[in-house]
């Protein structure tokens, strides 16, 4: 008898677990999120792009260095970002060329609890998809490296265009999510992997217009930017458990994706440093808009003349 209450307690626990998760909305689903873990600091560095110098008669060397996070319901993506600019002016076209490099090094954590594994990389999975999940541990890294180069352009004393290329390379050396299943067809422990390798060049455009302000030692400006990544590439994932071991790219989920944004920068001449508040602000208050289960979006993004 006591046997008989224990597997039907079973059997009550793992159909409430499967009425919870099976509420979870798109957004909490594991490859949809884990997409926009990759995407959301992509944008950031799109948004952190070098801007235009003040001066376009003289050369410039600049460090750049910054900080975003992003949170969804099973992962958390933090990301150091370095970079390094040049700016050549061109005194006979009224502008210059500005070059960067930079690298971006991503580590990612996650938070247990329930989810919905629907694998798009896999045909003919062996278990009914949507599969709810209980998500038991999430671990990796990547690194995000590019190259940059733009053609500067004055329009008058307080604005000007820039456009160009940026070449990236984002190798995801590890991304995986452990799970167990939650379901009375399917009861197993597995992991899904997301690494993989994206190469993509990005053509892109930036307006700024200076705000001068009499009396003041700060400068601002403030950037409008787009970038139009490709090619749009699938995403890529690989699920192992008891012996299954499978990978593949999704259909319907492709990284990169095209990226407009603003920013409002704030410099101090004398000590060399801006700092980008719009970018900031705006990666706070759209990233979640435009990657729909992203939370908590934080972006720093700081440069100074050497």
């Amino acid at each position: 008898m006591r046997i008989l209450r224990l597997r039907l307690n079973k059997r009550i626990w793992l159909i409430a677990c499967m009425l919870f998760s099976s509420a979870v909305p798109a957004g909490e689903r594991l490859g949809y999120e884990a997409e926009h873990a990759l995407e959301a600091p992509m944008n950031a560095r799109y948004l952190s792009l070098p801007a235009v110098p003040d001066n376009f008669n003289n050369s410039e060397r600049r460090l750049q260095a910054g900080f975003n996070r992003v949170s969804a319901t099973s992962f958390d993506t933090s990301t150091l970002m370095l970079g390094l600019e040049y700016f050549l002016p061109d005194s006979s076209a009224g502008g210059g060329y500005l070059f960067s490099l930079f690298g971006d090094f991503l580590q990612f954590r996650g938070k247990n609890g329930p989810a919905v594994f629907d694998p798009a990389f896999i045909k003919n999975p062996p278990f009914g998809i949507p599969l709810n999940v209980n998500v038991t541990g999430v671990s990796g890294h990547a690194e995000h490296y590019g190259v940059s180069a733009s053609r500067v352009s004055a329009i008058d004393e307080t604005k000007s265009w820039q456009y160009g290329l940026v070449f990236e390379y984002f190798d995801i050396g590890e991304f995986a999510v452990s799970f167990d299943s939650i379901g009375l067809d399917a009861n197993f422990s597995g992991v899904v992997d997301y690494a993989a390798t994206y190469i993509s060049l990005a053509p892109y455009v930036s307006y700024r217009q200076q705000f001068p302000v009499k009396q003041s030692r700060l400068k601002y400006s403030a950037r409008i930017i787009a970038a139009w990544p490709s090619p749009r590439q699938a995403f890529s994932a690989r699920l192992s458990y008891d012996g299954f071991d499978q990978s593949g790219a999704g259909e319907g989920k492709h990284i990169p994706d095209a990226f407009v944004g603003l920013g409002f920068s704030v410099k101090h001449p004398a000590q060399g440093w801006q700092i980008d508040l719009g970018a900031s602000l705006y990666f706070l208050l759209m990233e979640g808009r435009i990657h729909k289960g992203v939370s908590s979006p934080i972006l720093l993004n700081v440069t100074w003349v050497l």
